[in-house]
């Protein structure tokens, strides 16, 4: 699976992630969205939790566990089928794949891609404005990066992961 396909994968695999943590045991909705955050990231709203809990009760995957208080409020609590951890022993290095991609996206959260990423979002709102030399400098700025970025990338891709 491709770098980009796999960081993709953790928005589009939400289905599989629910699923991956609810075998850590029985859990309401908020508690499903924290043990994925925990683990892998979870670029989605909270709201796409919902649908997808639905899809999944219908599918068979997982079931409802009963009902608690939380907050004042009643909230459903699921847990895993058979069938549910079935599909998820047959996903076990689609998970592993998710789990190795979280962990880069939090280690270049925590060097400034954040930051990096609110640059570029910046700059994009005032680019127009730029005249031919800014963009020229722009141009080699993120022509350096993207070269420097590259070389680190190449030589980590020759270390096999353990």
């Amino acid at each position: 699976m491709s770098e980009y396909r796999a960081m993709m994968r953790l928005g589009a695999s939400t289905e599989l992630l629910v699923l991956y943590a609810l075998s850590k045991g029985e859990a309401h909705g908020y508690e499903i969205i924290k043990r994925i955050r925990e683990e892998f990231v979870f670029p989605r709203s909270p709201g796409i939790l919902y649908p997808v809990l639905r899809k999944l009760l219908r599918r068979g995957m997982i079931e409802e566990a009963g009902k608690v208080s939380r907050g004042g409020r009643v909230v459903k609590v699921y847990r895993l089928t058979d069938k549910g951890r079935e599909y998820l022993a047959e996903r076990a290095e689609e998970i592993e794949e998710l789990r190795k991609v979280a962990a880069g996206i939090r280690l270049l959260r925590d060097i400034g891609g954040d930051d990096l990423a609110r640059e570029m979002g910046r700059l994009v709102k005032v680019l127009h404005r730029a005249g031919p030399e800014e963009v020229r400098e722009v141009a080699e700025a993120i022509a350096d990066f993207i070269k420097r970025v590259r070389a680190v990338r190449i030589r980590l891709e020759a270390v096999r992961d353990e």
